[in-house]
């Protein structure tokens, strides 16, 4: 009986060790890198700036007509 307890005594302490000397391992992910090189990114990209690019345009054209307003 006490062979028993001394045995698992020691089987409970090599397993609480190998877990206290598992490695932390922490992982940095660069948000704005992933959203600018992944395909599916650059997929959406395209199709905003073509579902945009009258919008977009649009607004130049009108700044353009502003600015030689003003100058006049």
């Amino acid at each position: 009986m006490n062979f028993l307890k001394t045995l698992a005594l020691f089987l409970s302490l090599m397993f609480s060790v190998s877990v206290l000397n598992a490695e932390t391992k922490i992982a940095f992910v660069d948000i704005a890198l992933v959203m600018n090189e992944a395909p599916e990114a650059k997929a959406a990209q395209k199709k905003l700036e073509q579902e945009f690019a009258p919008r977009n345009a649009k607004i130049k054209s009108s700044a353009e007509k502003l600015k030689k307003q003003k100058i006049n």
